[in-house]
C-alpha cells in the first residue's frame, strides 16, 4: 500500500461573494463533504483499491489523505477537487508513513468527513495493524541522492558484495517501468550502525531505479496478524530481524512455525513487497532455517569485508580526513600490534577511540587530566551490603573469588557496550558442593543480593526448593511445575537443594522429567536469574551425569570445603558477637581441642555445630549464673562466656555386631 498526504492551497477571495469557491465555514465544509460522497462515488472505490479523503480543512488551505495499491494518480486527485468546486493555487503531494496517513484518517472522522475511519481500515485490511502501533517501525527511503554519493557510501562500508549490487542496480535506467522484484536481500552484520547504512544505500538505489514504487519501509514484527501486516507493505520494502548469534538456539527452537508463516507469504508477495533480512554475521542454522521454506525466492547475501594491512589502514585515514584530522602513528597503532583482519565496525571503534584521545590532549587540552568512564568504572568497588558480609564471612574464599570475577566480567560488558561491541551475557549457572553446614544457602542468598545490588540481576531473591517443591503427582504435570517455578524466580536465584533427590532408579520417569525441563528453561533464562544446584560432592557429580546438556550449562563448579578447627573457633567467636556474647580469653583453649576432636567426627555439621556449641554454652551460662547473687551480676558477667560454658558432645556409641550366626 502506498499513504500520501496532499496540500490543496486554495485562492483567497473576496468574502463579500458568495460562490462555491469561496472559503467555507466548517459546517458548511461538512455538508460539502456529504454531497460529493455520493456525486463522486466513481471517484472512490474502496474495492478498487484506492481511496482519497478530506482530512482538515481551513480558510487557506484543505488536506487530504489518499491510499493506493499503486503510484498516485494525479488526474483522480484533480477529478476530486473538481467535485469540491474549489478553485485553489496548487497542490503539493507527498508520501507518507502508515501511521501518519492513519492521523490524517482518524482527523477526517472527528471532523465528520468520513463516516466511519474503521470501514476505511477494514475494507483495505489495515483493522488488525492500526491497533498496534507498537509493532510497526516505519521510515520514508531519502530521495535525490546522485549515483556517485551512493557509490562512495557503498564504499566506505567496505563490502565488496554490497558495491557489486549497487553496480547491477544502477545499470537499470530511473524511467524502467517497476515489473517485480527479481531478487530480495540477506544483510549480515553485528553492527546496527552498519545495517542502517547498508539498508540506506541499497534502498535509495532501489528507488531511484524504479525498483520500488513506495518510499515506505517497514520494520515487521512477526506474529499471529502478519499476513495484514505484510499485505499492508505491497509497493514497498519490509524488513525483517532476528536474534543475535548467541540466541541462535532458541530462535530455531521456538520460532519455526512463525517463521515458517512469514516466509510463506513472503514467497506469496515477492514480486510486490522487497524483504530484506537482517542476520547476525554468523547465521548458519538461522539462515538455513528461513530459506528452507522460500526454496524458489532468489536472495542477494551482502555481508562486511574482512580487511587489514594497507586497506584497513586507508579505511582509518579516510575517517580522520571525513573529520579534518592529520592521522598518526597511533591511529595506526592497534591494525600494526594485531596481525589480524577487521571488521569495519572494529576500525570505526579504533577510530573514534583514537578520536576521544585526541580530543582532550591535543585539540582541548584542558581536559587531559580528566578520567573516562570506563577507567572510573573499572576501579569502582562492588556495592552493597551484602558483599561486605561476604567477604566478612570466614573462609569461603572460592566463593568470593567467583563473585568478584562475576561482578568484573558485569563491569567489563557494559565498557564493551560503550565501546561499541557486542556485549552477551553468559550463563552464571553454578554447583556448589560441599558437606552440611558448609554455608552453601547463606552463599546463595548472599550472592542473590550481591547481584541486585550491583544491577546484574533486577530482583535478587533467593527461592530453595527441593524434590518435592518440583516433580508432580501425575504425568504432565511436573514439566508446567518447573517451569512455573523458573518463571518465579525471574531476576532472581533458584537454588535447588539435594538436585540429585530428582535422580531415579529408571530412566523416563519423573524426576528425568523435572532435569530435562530444568535444562530447558536454564537456557532460555540465562540471562536474567541464576540456578545454583547444591548437595555432596559424589552425588552431585552423578546427578550432572544424567543429562548430557546440564553439566555444559553450568558455568561454575564451586566446592565448599570443610572448615579447620580455627576457622571454626573464628565462626563461632563470630556468632557469639551477633548475639551481643563476648568470649573469655581462655575459651580459645577450650574450643580448639573441641574442634579438631569433632572433625574427625562422621556427620559432622561444620558451621551448624560452631551454632548448636555457642548455643548450648550460652544455656549453660544463664543456669550458671542463675545460681549466683542476682544483685552483685554485672553487664560483663551476662555477656562473656566462660570455658566452663563449653562442653563437648558427647560420642555416639558405636556397638560392633559379633562375627559368626545366631544360635
Amino acid at each position: 500500500m502506498l499513504y500520501y498526504k496532499i496540500m490543496v492551497l486554495l485562492i483567497q477571495q473576496d468574502k463579500s461573494k458568495s460562490t462555491p469557491s469561496r472559503a467555507r465555514s466548517r459546517e458548511e465544509a461538512i455538508a460539502l463533504a456529504e454531497q460529493i460522497a455520493t456525486e463522486t462515488n466513481a471517484i472512490n472505490h474502496l474495492q478498487s483499491g484506492r481511496y482519497l479523503f478530506t482530512s482538515t480543512t481551513s480558510r487557506k488551505k484543505w488536506v487530504l489523505g489518499a491510499v493506493s495499491q499503486g503510484r498516485l494518480e494525479q488526474d483522480w486527485v484533480e477529478e476530486y477537487l473538481q467535485a469540491l468546486e474549489l478553485e485553489y493555487t496548487g497542490v503539493t503531494t507527498e508520501e507518507v508513513t502508515f501511521q501518519g496517513w492513519k492521523t490524517l484518517l482518524f482527523s477526517a472522522q472527528r471532523n465528520d468527513y468520513v463516516e466511519d475511519d474503521n470501514e476505511i481500515l477494514e475494507q483495505f485490511q489495515l483493522r488488525s495493524i492500526s491497533r498496534r502501533d507498537f509493532l510497526l517501525q516505519e521510515f520514508l527511503i531519502p530521495q535525490d541522492e546522485t549515483d556517485s554519493a551512493l557509490r562512495e557510501g557503498a564504499k566506505r562500508l567496505l563490502s565488496t558484495a554490497l558495491e557489486e549490487e549497487l553496480e547491477r542496480i544502477l545499470k537499470d535506467p530511473p524511467e524502467k517501468a517497476f515489473a517485480g522484484h527479481p531478487v530480495h536481500y540477506i544483510l549480515e552484520t553485528d553492527d546496527p550502525k552498519v545495517r542502517r547504512n547498508m539498508l540506506k544505500i541499497l534502498l535509495r538505489a532501489l528507488y531511484s531505479r524504479g525498483r520500488l514504487c513506495s518510499r515506505r519501509v517497514t520494520a515487521i514484527q512477526i506474529d499471529d496478524e502478519q499476513q495484514d501486516l505484510i499485505r499492508s507493505c505491497v509497493g514497498g520494502a519490509m524488513v525483517l530481524s532476528w536474534p543475535s548469534e548467541e540466541e541462535e538456539d532458541d530462535f530455531v527452537r521456538s520460532s519455526v512455525d512463525d517463521i515458517q508463516k512469514a516466509m510463506e507469504l513472503m514467497r506469496e508477495y515477492q514480486s510486490q513487497v522487497l524483504t530484506v533480512l537482517c542476520l547476525p554475521r554468523t547465521c548458519r542454522k538461522q539462515k538455513d532455517t528461513l530459506l528452507k521454506f522460500v526454496d524458489n525466492c532468489v536472495f542477494v547475501e551482502i555481508r562486511e569485508d574482512m580487511v587489514s594491512g594497507q586497506r584497513a589502514k586507508r579505511y582509518l585515514r579516510s575517517l580522520a580526513q571525513e573529520k579534518c584530522q592529520g592521522p598518526d602513528r597511533l591511529l595506526y597503532r592497534k591494525v600494526n600490534q594485531c596481525q589480524k583482519d577487521f571488521l569495519p565496525a572494529e576500525l570505526n571503534r579504533i577510530f573514534e577511540d583514537w578520536l576521544n584521545v585526541r580530543l582532550r590532549t591535543k585539540i582541548y587540552p584542558q581536559y587531559a587530566g580528566l578520567q573516562s568512564v570506563g577507567r572510573q568504572l573499572a576501579e569502582q568497588k562492588p556495592q552493597g551490603s551484602a558483599y561486605e558480609k561476604l567477604h566478612n564471612m570466614i573462609g569461603l574464599d572460592a566463593a568470593k573469588e567467583v563473585i568478584d570475577r562475576a561482578l568484573n566480567f558485569y563491569k567489563a560488558q557494559k565498557l564493551w557496550k560503550a565501546k561499541g561491541l557486542q556485549g552477551n551475557q553468559p550463563a552464571m549457572h553454578m554447583v556448589f558442593t560441599g558437606n552440611p553446614g558448609t554455608a552453601k544457602t547463606t552463599v546463595a542468598r548472599l550472592f542473590a543480593q550481591i547481584l541486585k545490588e550491583n544491577g546484574v540481576l533486577s530482583e535478587g531473591r533467593l527461592y530453595e526448593v527441593g524434590r518435592a517443591d518440583l516433580v508432580g503427582k501425575y504425568v504432565g504435570w511436573t514439566a508446567q511445575i518447573v517451569k512455573n517455578k523458573f518463571k518465579q524466580a525471574k531476576g532472581s536465584v533458584l537454588f535447588i537443594d539435594e538436585a540429585y533427590a530428582l535422580l531415579e532408579d529408571r530412566s523416563g520417569l519423573y524426576g528425568d522429567e523435572a532435569i530435562n525441563t530444568i535444562v530447558q528453561e536454564m537456557e532460555n533464562h540465562r540471562e536474567d536469574m541464576v540456578v545454583i544446584f547444591a548437595g555432596y560432592p559424589k552425588e552431585m557429580e552423578a546427578f550432572l551425569a544424567r543429562n548430557p546438556g546440564l553439566r555444559s550449562r553450568i558455568a561454575f563448579h564451586l566446592p565448599f570445603e570443610d572448615y579447620s578447627a580455627r576457622e571454626l573457633y573464628q565462626i563461632a567467636r563470630l556468632l557469639a558477637e551477633e548475639k551481643g556474647m563476648s568470649f573469655a580469653p581462655q575459651v580459645e583453649e577450650k574450643l580448639i581441642p573441641i574442634f579438631q576432636d569433632a572433625l574427625q567426627t562422621e556427620g559432622f555439621g561444620n558451621g551448624r555445630f560452631a551454632r548448636n556449641l555457642v548455643e548450648q554454652a550460652q544455656m549453660k551460662q544463664a543456669d550458671r549464673l542463675m545460681r549466683c547473687d542476682l544483685d552483685c551480676l554485672t553487664k560483663d558477667a551476662v555477656t562473656t562466656l566462660l570455658p566452663e560454658d563449653f562442653e563437648p558432645p558427647q560420642k555416639k556409641k558405636i556397638r560392633k555386631l559379633p562375627i559368626g550366626f545366631a544360635v
